[in-house]
């Protein structure tokens, strides 16, 4: 897990368009906002971010810890408020004494049945009493309050709100002793699994890298890495803690829970 290995084939084409981001920022003399961006895609941009000593890096998703954000690269004479990213909060009105949503009703229903883009929505929220918020761009969130009803059967209301949920997730912090980093071997270790049975679980499309679906068992994870893994869980790789006396490599890691 070196910080100098390639970056995946998937991500060369989002360092490219981070590498404009940056440029932008310094040539035009203004500030840049990104999309919402996972915690990979944020560490990728920060190592160039860090080439340029005139920018300043900035980041906010509506929620506390959320985990996607959008980043304000500015020049550092230039003053960055909370208007700069464009980010609004919305909970999502409906009858939730008789009517349910879910995560993938909802992020359903934008995407496949209106056409936004994933990287215009951040982070969706509940706290597991019927409560539903979002965080989107300003011209979605105008999109939304003025031209969607329905999610699924649903009849629904977008209100913009300054009262965030706060997601209810535990943690807990593993350090694991592994042959390797490939994705098949650190998905074993954390859920007491044998590797033909994480290799199944990836063969099968269960298994998503940084939001990616991934179908290759011998992926290198790096830091920062977000492991989704159907009906298990998640994983963040946090730190490379070197080799063991055995020459195994050390990997923390922590597993997420959404409560």
């Amino acid at each position: 897990m070196r910080h100098d290995q390639p970056v995946r084939l998937s991500e060369r084409s989002f360092l490219t368009q981070a590498q404009h981001w940056v440029q932008h920022a310094v040539q035009s003399d203004r500030l840049m906002v990104t999309p919402f961006l996972n915690p990979r895609e944020r560490y990728l941009l920060q190592g160039m971010f860090q080439k340029e000593p005139l920018l300043t890096w900035q980041m906010a998703g509506g929620f506390p810890e959320a985990e996607a954000q959008r980043v304000v690269l500015a020049p550092i004479d230039v003053e960055v408020t909370q208007v700069a990213f464009e980010l609004t909060l919305l909970e999502i009105q409906y009858s939730h004494k008789f009517e349910t949503l879910t995560h993938r009703m909802i992020l359903g229903t934008l995407i496949h049945h209106h056409g936004l883009k994933r990287e215009r929505i951040g982070d969706i929220v509940t706290d597991g009493q019927g409560r539903w918020q979002l965080a989107v761009t300003d011209t979605v969130a105008t999109y939304l309050m003025t031209q969607v009803d329905r999610i699924g059967q649903v009849v629904v209301r977008f209100v913009p709100t300054m009262d965030p949920l706060v997601r209810v997730v535990t943690r807990q912090e593993q350090t694991l002793s592994v042959s390797s980093h490939r994705l098949d071997v650190v998905i074993a270790s954390v859920y007491q699994l044998s590797r033909l049975q994480a290799k199944a679980l990836i063969l099968a499309g269960a298994v998503r890298v940084n939001w990616q679906q991934q179908v290759r068992p011998d992926d290198m994870l790096d830091v920062n890495d977000l492991i989704s893994v159907r009906r298990y869980g998640r994983i963040q790789v946090m730190a490379d803690a070197g080799r063991t006396r055995k020459g195994k490599y050390r990997v923390i890691v922590t597993v997420l829970n959404n409560r």
